[in-house]
């Protein structure tokens, strides 16, 4: 039967391609079947190519691109141009190494970038998606399945250090990329819930669960646009003022740009190298300290070695957090950059986030062409002509980019389908 469906399906591209007529796109209910009768597992049409690379014949499977209609989620592709700028694979070979095998190094940083702009919050989530039309948008037949992308993490986050240096050379060039903006840093702590059974982390307060549950403490610390540099991890939260002196303003000394001299600030008094803003919890005045000796008595904050028996937990691996986080910061800064190119045709500035979640959300049209290099990325329409009218800007700006898909000689081009763009097939 899968033979079958192969045979009439490379019959009817190769009807069309033999008439001189568009290639005939693959529609979603022949991709499903496809995949659900694929040999090796669900959507491993590319039985050859595993079967090589299983024999150590393969050494990373070649990017192939197939003419395809409504690709799931396939709207995250616009923000593949600005993932590129701000360092997704700069240094992916330099830091990182990999077993060789059929996924190609660069597929596993794409596709987890991709998945958190579509809001997959978690590699467990992945279980739910469809693998053959996140493969689509890969080049490849299917997106790596959980249980591989948890051993290929393990992989590259091998060497203690190894992900902790890539964040931090990806930092100090987001900063020194734009100096003028980073003499101000706003400083968030968020409570990650942990669900996990590995360990029995402290419990702390949720806000928005109104409840007392086991995770980490998250301090981000972002730019004056709200970008993110980077982010201090606490699995026992010594609280924010701790977490500034120990972490996060050691750091920025070292790593910030534009900060004065010595000499400026001896000079200067009221000079500061930098300005942090930050909520209540780093409010703590010695005075009220001093009025409350008596509480103080009572700790707050438990040393770890003081902890009971009962009470103690083993402290988790921060690397593979720390490596999907940095893949995170990289996605969020994409989105904000597709965010600030849709606001200028908008006449509400404040939806423009609300319409790049529409546009990476959004089903779309691929359509590859061999001969002129290029990846057509066909967007459907918007809900309303004025966010019809964002998209094409959006679209136009990221063509102008000429940026190629990684991996291959293709050149991305975007256009809306029914624009007056000419078609690419």
């Amino acid at each position: 039967m899968m033979g079958g469906l192969r045979l009439r399906l490379k019959k009817r591209l190769t009807v069309a391609e033999g008439n001189g007529l568009p290639l005939v796109a693959l529609t979603k209910s022949e991709r499903s079947q496809a995949d659900a009768q694929a040999p090796l597992g669900v959507a491993t049409t590319r039985t050859l190519d595993r079967v090589m690379a299983a024999v150590g014949m393969l050494h990373g499977a070649s990017l192939e691109f197939e003419v395809v209609d409504d690709v799931l989620n396939g709207g995250v592709l616009c923000a593949l141009p600005a993932l590129l700028v701000y360092g997704l694979l700069r240094h992916s070979r330099d830091t990182f190494a990999l077993a060789e095998g059929y996924y190609p190094l660069e597929t596993f940083f794409v596709a987890l970038a991709l998945l958190a702009l579509a809001r997959v919050k978690s590699l467990e989530a992945l279980r739910y998606e469809p693998p053959g039309e996140w493969g689509k948008l890969l080049g490849l037949d299917r997106i790596p399945e959980v249980k591989t992308l948890r051993e290929k993490i393990d992989q590259l986050c091998g060497p203690s250090g190894r992900v902790r240096g890539w964040s931090s050379t990806l930092s100090r060039e987001w900063m020194e990329r734009n100096p003028e903006s980073v003499g101000t840093v706003y400083i968030d702590g968020h409570v990650r819930v942990y669900h996990g059974h590995l360990t029995k982390l402290p419990r702390r307060y949720v806000a928005r669960e109104k409840l007392c549950l086991r995770g980490t403490t998250d301090y981000w610390v972002n730019a004056m646009d709200g970008q993110p540099f980077f982010v201090a991890t606490q699995a026992a939260d010594p609280g924010l003022c701790a977490v500034l002196m120990e972490q996060i303003v050691p750091r920025l000394l070292v790593d910030l740009p534009g900060q004065p001299t010595a000499a400026a600030l001896a000079a200067d008094p009221f000079w500061s190298r930098f300005t942090l803003i930050f909520d209540r919890a780093g409010y703590s005045p010695q005075l009220f300290a001093d009025l409350k000796a008596q509480r103080k008595q009572t700790p707050k904050h438990v040393p770890m070695k003081d902890l009971p028996e009962a009470d103690r937990f083993t402290q988790l691996r921060t690397d593979k957090k720390h490596f999907i986080d940095t893949i995170k910061l990289i996605a969020y800064r994409a989105e904000t950059a597709l965010m600030q190119v849709v606001r200028e045709k908008l006449s509400h500035k404040d939806e423009a986030r609300a319409v790049v979640r529409q546009i990476l959300d959004s089903a779309v049209d691929l359509r590859p062409d061999k001969e002129q290099k290029t990846l057509t990325v066909r967007l459907h329409r918007l809900t309303t002509a004025a966010q019809d009218q964002a998209l094409q800007h959006l679209c136009a700006e990221l063509s102008e980019t000429e940026t190629v898909y990684p991996g291959t000689e293709l050149r991305l081009i975007y256009e809306v389908i029914g624009s007056n763009a000419a078609p690419s097939n």
